[in-house]
């Protein structure tokens, strides 16, 4: 949250409310930590949780966004409580659409071994990041960024039972009468991006899915001139939305700029 000279504290303060009500201790994931990792019934539970949690704000309704492992929870709070949402925005989502490689659940187990998990972070993320991106002065700030980041908390945070992020059935995305808007790096190496838009182009009645040429994993960090327009103006359009012939095209109120969400 932007903070200011004269308003700084007060900004501070509500920001830390929020984060308080929503967040959970000792977890990156308050939409879905902490469920059964053999159960297909982890949907209902943390998504029933936050829309409590949106009570308690006196937030009716929202608009959603998420990236990465965000993205999977958002369209899981999609899915089970759709009427709390205006529209939802999906950034390279981990799962929900389509199968992660072999590869990424490798790379993740190394991570937790202490004597290499610096270096197995910085490969990590060398996979997530698309390489061209990080000529890029701003960007591969950004990366180290991460990297130091990324890497005391997996050295520090004391991580939960976390449902792996596995696809949605066909019958659960076609139940998300949510307004979305879905974007993906056409180099997207955590899974098959092509196959990720497709199958939610055919299942999900109301979304506009995008490929992003020149962008992996890193989407949202390394091609913010792609993305922040998309998203401003999906959220500003009043406009019929063209479903492609899937689902039935209807109007879509204005969201209020600013607004919680």
């Amino acid at each position: 949250m932007s903070r200011s000279p004269r308003s700084g504290r007060n900004e501070r303060s509500e920001w830390r409310t929020a984060r308080r009500a929503v967040d959970r201790r000792g977890s990156a994931a308050p939409f879905i930590a902490e469920q059964p990792a053999q159960s297909r019934l982890y949907g209902r539970r943390p998504a029933t949780e936050q829309a409590f949690r949106f009570t308690w704000l006196g937030i009716a309704q929202t608009d959603l966004g998420g990236y990465s492992f965000g993205g999977f929870a958002a369209l899981n709070y999609a899915i089970h409580a759709p009427d709390r949402i205006k529209k939802l925005v999906l950034l390279t989502p981990v799962g929900g659409l389509v199968p992660l490689k072999t590869q990424f659940f490798i790379r993740a187990m190394l991570i937790n071994y202490q004597p290499l998990k610096r270096l197995a972070m910085k490969s990590f993320l060398d996979w997530t990041f698309y390489k061209p991106n990080l000529r890029n002065e701003n960007t591969k700030r950004m990366f180290d960024c991460m990297l130091n980041q990324m890497t005391s908390g997996a050295k520090y945070w004391r991580s939960p039972n976390l449902v792996p992020p596995v696809p949605f059935k066909d019958e659960e995305l076609r139940g998300v009468r949510t307004p979305a808007l879905l974007l993906i790096g056409q180099q997207e190496t955590y899974y098959d991006p092509v196959a990720a838009v497709e199958r939610a182009k055919r299942l999900i009645p109301r979304i506009r899915a995008e490929l992003i040429p020149g962008a992996s994993h890193d989407l949202p960090v390394s091609k913010p001139d792609a993305v922040n327009p998309q998203i401003v103006a999906f959220l500003k359009n009043d406009e019929v939305i063209d479903t492609g012939g899937v689902g039935d095209a209807f109007a879509v109120q204005k969201t209020l700029v600013g607004s919680h969400g």
